[in-house]
């Protein structure tokens, strides 16, 4: 009988309603596509530092020397090749084996962007908002 009770009471205060928003309430409107909600949209994830798998010295023309201006040494918060060096203001991951990250130092060798991707065959891929893309392999430890 309570449980009447109870089912009687809610419809009579559902019948009251507007069938609108309660006022204490904010309507967002999410987007629809053909009347349904739009799918969420990933965005990327801001990161606090360079990802370890990132890291590390590459080279670009397999010269792993030190002094040698083909090495990219991709620290925790640095890019650094030759004696330009830059720090990225931020970074996004973009995939799981892709960063975007806008770069404090650009102008003095660098882009004010750059795109670091990991290729599946283990080579780290540089791409700059221009379209240069440049292919680094990764420096074996004993090369230092």
């Amino acid at each position: 009988m309570r449980g009447a009770c109870l089912l009687a009471a809610s419809l009579l205060l559902s019948a009251c309603s507007d069938g609108g928003e309660p006022a204490n309430t904010t309507a967002v409107d999410y987007g629809t596509i053909d009347g349904r909600p739009a799918p969420a949209k990933r965005t990327p994830d801001r990161l606090d530092a360079i990802p370890d798998a990132f890291r590390g010295r590459w080279t670009s023309a397999g010269d792993c020397g030190e002094g040698s201006t083909s090495v990219l040494t991709v620290g925790r918060d640095e890019l650094r090749q030759g004696d330009a060096v830059a720090r990225p203001s931020y970074i996004l991951r973009a995939g799981a084996r892709e960063l975007s990250m806008e770069l404090a130092g650009a102008g003095e060798g660098w882009p004010a962007t750059t795109t670091l991707t990991l290729l599946p065959d283990g080579r780290l891929s540089r791409a700059d908002p221009d379209g240069t893309q440049v292919v680094h392999t990764r420096c074996l430890a004993a090369a230092r």
